[in-house]
């Protein structure tokens, strides 16, 4: 099960349910529309670092917080994860 929940209100804003064999990045461009109400941001771990997920964000206009994969790697300039992943080679994030 996959939900969205506001944080401020910590109310459910969106479910989406799925089989064992779907991945969390599947799920994720779903669970964002059925989201009607505005959202400024999305906090999420690497599963949901998709090209799918990404596409969803930006058609939303919503910041992404999302924390690449460790060998995550940069994609075309201006792209909103390549952010996430400086910051991670930065601070050393995902360094288990």
């Amino acid at each position: 099960m996959h939900l969205a929940i506001d944080i401020n209100s910590h109310k459910i804003i969106a479910a989406k349910f799925n089989a064992s064999n779907i991945t969390g990045g599947e799920v994720r461009p779903n669970l964002l529309k059925q989201i009607r109400r505005k959202i400024n941001e999305i906090s999420a771990y690497g599963a949901y670092d998709t090209r799918p997920c990404y596409e969803t964000i930006h058609i939303k206009r919503v910041v992404p917080l999302i924390l690449p994969e460790k060998v995550a790697t940069f994609g075309k300039q201006g792209h909103q994860r390549n952010l996430a992943i400086s910051y991670q080679k930065l601070y050393g994030l995902n360094q288990h």
